[in-house]
């Protein structure tokens, strides 16, 4: 591994704090633009067969037990803060290459949405392509943080581990 590969796949708390950062202002900012310029239910097209839909996600993932109300809320924050926990535990404990990384979007995924959750009682969701659910930058932060920790995991050596 190079030296500009190891700085980068290795990524120290700063790094993972500032990707958390941006991460999560991105999803607010772009979530705050979305309220802004299109009414609920309202749709635009996009490139792909995507469309740009403003949709209240009052349930958990991909729509899931809509309108939980209050004990969604409740129950979605409290695995939230235990599933960062989690994640954070276990990529601290590790030599992996970008585990930093990945936990930062899987951490700032899931503080975009209780930001939403806390703040709106609901997720905005806005991305919406063809047969899949409709999702945000927090929902495909999370995603994404995931594959890559899945995948760094995957292909460890047990020494990487400890």
């Amino acid at each position: 591994m190079g030296a500009a590969q190891s700085r980068i796949g290795r990524s120290g708390p700063l790094t993972a704090l500032l990707i958390a950062a941006a991460v999560v202002a991105a999803d607010q900012l772009v979530k705050l633009a979305v309220r802004d310029d299109l009414k609920l239910g309202e749709q635009r097209d996009l490139p792909l067969g995507f469309h740009l839909t403003r949709l209240n996600n009052d349930g958990v993932a991909f729509g899931l037990f809509d309108d939980g109300g209050a004990l969604v809320t409740v129950g979605v924050t409290a695995l939230g803060l235990v599933g960062i926990v989690l994640v954070a535990a276990i990529a601290g404990r590790t030599k992996l290459p970008w585990a930093g990384a990945a936990t930062a979007l899987i951490v700032a995924g899931a503080i975009g949405n209780l930001i939403d959750r806390i703040a709106l009682g609901s997720v905005t969701d806005y991305l919406d392509p063809p047969r899949w659910p409709a999702f945000n930058l927090a929902d495909a932060a999370i995603s994404i943080g995931v594959f890559i920790l899945v995948v760094a995991l995957w292909r460890s050596r047990p020494e990487d581990a400890g």
